[in-house]
Parts: structure tokens; sequence; C-alpha cells
């Protein structure tokens, strides 16, 4: 029997056929490979989203945490403070995930808070401040560079 090229052709194409057939099939079966795009507790998660929305936008620049750095300390003052404010202070390194720390906060009339520049290293820091005042819950996001 004499066969031409063009049957090669087909049977090198029906054999990748094949080929991509077995993987979209093992994928689809296989548990290991479930992976979804949107989460189980989608419409929780818009919602912890949109509060933390809200609370970035209801910050005005007079309510803007004013940070400063010493040699040894980084200084975060809070404006407009007339009431005791409770909140958190995290302080992600974008380099170094083990780095990253929170720091619950509990700040008085006229006082600030004080983070020691021992506990960040040198470089760049991606600062938020959570908080409450005046009734509201307020986040404000900052990028910091220790010196």
């Amino acid at each position: 029997m004499k066969t031409n090229g063009s049957r090669y052709v087909l049977l090198a194409f029906a054999c990748f056929i094949a080929f991509i057939l077995y993987f979209v099939i093992k994928v689809q079966t296989d548990s290991a490979y479930d992976h979804e795009l949107m989460l189980e507790d989608y419409y929780r998660q818009e919602k912890k989203i949109n509060k933390q929305f809200d609370a970035e936008t209801a910050v005005t620049e007079d309510l803007k945490p004013q940070i400063s750095q010493t040699t040894t300390t980084v200084e975060i003052r809070f404006q407009n403070q007339a009431e005791t404010l409770i909140g958190t202070a995290a302080f992600l390194r974008p380099s170094s995930q083990k780095s990253d720390f929170e720091v619950p906060f509990q700040i008085h009339s006229k006082q600030f808070l004080n983070i020691p520049k021992s506990k960040l290293e040198k470089g760049l820091w991606y600062a938020t401040f959570e908080w409450r005042q005046n009734g509201k819950d307020l986040r404000f996001k900052q990028n910091l560079y220790v010196e």
C-alpha cells in the first residue's frame, strides 16, 4: 500500500489532539487541579473590601496621620485627636514577608505612636493604619522609606 505525506500529517494532527484531550480530561477529573477563580464567601469578602474602601475615603486631609523619623524611632501623630484612639498599625515589607508585623495601639489625647527603628529594616515599608475616631472607622495607607 502506497502512502503519501498527507496521511502522516493527519496522523500527527490526530496524535496532537489526543495529547491535548488527555490533559483536558485529566485536569477536569483530578481534584488536585480544582482551582476556582471565585471565592466561596465572595459576598462576605466584598463587604469587607467595601468597608475598607469606605474607611480609606473617610480620611480627610485634617485626619491623616503625620509620620516623622528620628534617629531611633518612627513617630506617628494622629490629627484632631480629642478622644482615645484604638486601632492597629501594620507594617509590610515588600521584599520580605517575614519582616511584616502589626502593632495594636491605644493613644490618648496629644500622644503619638512610637515604632523603634530596630523593628524596621532600612528600606521601603507599606504602612497601614486602622483606627476609630469620632464614631467613624478610618484607614490610611502610606509608603514609608526608613533611613
